[in-house]
């Protein structure tokens, strides 16, 4: 049986056709929340409406997949399901049962999509009366009008989140700036602060172009996790020395990065 493994192991042969191959046959065998984050992140960049709800239900397998709900956070989504989320889940069980149903199979495409759609109408319609039944709120509607408003994820040039650190009051010494020629999206400013007796203590500023590079780039920031504490807002990380924690530099770090990222 193809396993998660398989894919791995075909990404980093990069052969992409057989991974994404490998990948639905994992989701239509076995399907797991880490599965289904995978299909989000290889989905990223082509569909993000689609790699959302490959995120979804990643969610709805283990409703504390980290991974999924750090990417959906990224992303300005709520891990939380609405209606919406339901309906086109409803929609999609449908969809996939068409091509086996008599009377169904038979019809165009787009003739079988409308027939899904006023079903899954039907269908939504039932779980909102249902749900207003067994729950009757005292105050405001619990099912809400619409589902909460995507905040959009905004992504910072690295040129000026780095010009506006250097040019800060904070004390900062042996700067300097890397691009990782292996890791093509990301570039790093590097410095080092004053801590404990003066000490310098190394600081380190990530910028990826775009989420999908910060995805790809997770064991990086699982590596800086464990040694460091990281803060991160869109596509900006920073890492600084666990034993900065409490110093004052520790908050003009902290309060620096909010400022630059909007945090």
């Amino acid at each position: 049986m193809t396993t998660l493994s398989d894919v791995h192991s075909a990404l980093n042969q990069e052969n992409y056709r057989l991974a994404a191959a490998e990948l639905q046959e994992v989701l239509r065998t076995d399907p797991s929340a880490d599965a289904w984050y995978m299909a989000a992140e290889l989905t990223l960049d082509q569909d993000r409406d689609r790699a959302i709800r490959h995120l979804k239900r990643a969610l709805l397998l283990d409703p504390r997949h980290g991974n999924s709900r750090t990417l959906l956070g990224q992303l300005g989504e709520s891990p939380d399901f609405t209606m919406s989320d339901v309906a086109e889940e409803v929609a999609d069980v449908f969809v996939s049962q068409t091509s086996q149903t008599p009377g169904l199979k038979r019809l165009p495409r787009q003739q079988r999509l409308l027939a899904v759609g006023a079903i899954t109408a039907v269908t939504t319609l039932v779980l909102v009366i249902g749900l207003s039944i067994l729950f009757r709120p005292t105050g405001p509607a619990y099912i809400p009008a619409e589902g909460p408003k995507a905040q959009a994820v905004q992504i910072l040039n690295a040129d000026t989140v780095f010009t506006r650190f250097t040019g800060s009051s904070l004390q900062m010494f042996g700067i300097e700036r890397i691009s990782d020629s292996t890791t093509p999206g990301k570039q790093t400013l590097k410095f080092t602060v004053p801590g404990t007796d003066g000490l310098p203590q190394a600081v380190q500023v990530i910028v990826y172009s775009s989420i999908s590079d910060l995805v790809r780039d997770q064991n990086t920031q699982q590596g800086l996790e464990a040694s460091s504490e990281v803060v991160a807002s869109g596509n900006v990380v920073m890492a600084y020395p666990k034993g900065l924690q409490g110093m004052v530099i520790e908050s003009q770090l902290v309060r620096q990065f909010q400022v630059i990222t909007g945090a």
